[in-house]
């Protein structure tokens, strides 16, 4: 398996642990105990602090596990392997295998919940239910970053690494997933950068963007999904139409639930973390045969970061 050497990896030690899957070290972040593990998986460039907001407010008694994506955050940047959402649903069950971990309940934002679906159809007893975050359903219009990648992807990565479009990448990640600056774009913009200028950053991201449109889960892979789905969905959403959850609960072939976030972009997990860890906790205690799990006490659910 090739990986770039360039470039130095100038980042910090990872907060999580690289657990080995074949020639691949994945980086997970784990909180909590449980009976039944909840493993939380980004969207497209995101890491495993996207989901702190989250992980902070459940109580101990959920086991819950955030990845990082091969290609993305602290993970290995591979530079010969497709990158598409079926060979990521592949990877992570593999993942489950390495923690030996038989079956979980797989949460995922945007990119993350199109692997989600992936992983639900493709190894289905591995996922005992699903937890959407403005999951990326359907045929969906390319942004305009990625139809430049897809006719010249050397002049975008030449653009983006540039200081002009350094100084671009704050305001247009402010657009596409927030709302009324309710998150610090610069600062996750912060993170998002020091993650594709470490070895084959750049590389991955552009291979890994023109590779989600295209296995983005149509009607056919959705109807074979019939794990309970909990949906979360951005009112605001800039880059997926809330209302696709309507046709999305109709292609599901199990029992659903919606939550539109009225104050939400499409990361509503950033924006309106204690809503998504509310309704998620409340969900999860639900499903048949799992044990009761409590949010954590409000007064301990403040602050924006995980230790």
């Amino acid at each position: 398996m090739l990986f770039e050497s360039v470039r130095r990896d100038r980042r910090p030690a990872p907060p999580g642990r690289l657990v080995w899957v074949g020639e691949l070290r994945l980086h997970v972040e784990e909180r909590g105990f449980g009976e039944l593990p909840v493993v939380f998986l980004p969207g497209y460039l995101s890491s495993t602090d996207a989901w702190y907001g989250v992980l902070e407010r459940l109580g101990p008694d959920t086991r819950a596990l955030a990845v990082d994506l091969p290609g993305a955050g602290y993970s290995d940047h591979p530079l010969d392997v497709p990158y598409t959402a079926p060979w990521f649903a592949d990877q992570l069950a593999s993942l489950l295998d390495a923690l030996c971990i038989p079956r979980a309940v797989v949460v995922g934002h945007s990119l993350g919940g199109s692997i989600a679906l992936h992983l639900a159809a493709r190894h289905t007893a591995r996922v005992a239910a699903l937890a959407l975050v403005s999951p990326l359903v359907y045929v969906q219009p390319a942004p305009p970053g990625l139809r430049l990648a897809r006719v010249a992807p050397a002049l975008m990565r030449a653009f983006f690494r540039s200081p002009v479009g350094r100084m671009a990448i704050p305001p247009m990640l402010r657009r596409a997933s927030f709302l009324n600056g309710k998150v610090d774009a610069h600062e996750r913009s912060q993170v998002l950068l020091s993650h594709l200028d470490a070895p084959g950053g750049w590389e991955a991201a552009t291979t890994m963007g023109l590779a989600a449109l295209t296995h983005a889960p149509g009607p056919e892979l959705i109807r074979q999904v019939f794990q309970p789905c909990l949906m979360f969905w951005g009112q605001h959403d800039r880059c997926y139409a809330p209302a696709e959850s309507a046709r999305l609960q109709r292609d599901l072939g199990g029992p659903t639930r919606l939550v539109l976030l009225e104050r939400s972009a499409h990361n509503g997990h950033e924006e309106e973390p204690a809503r998504v860890a509310e309704e998620l906790c409340r969900w999860l205690a639900e499903l048949p045969n799992r044990p009761q799990v409590r949010a954590a006490p409000r007064a301990a659910a403040q602050g924006g970061r995980a230790p």
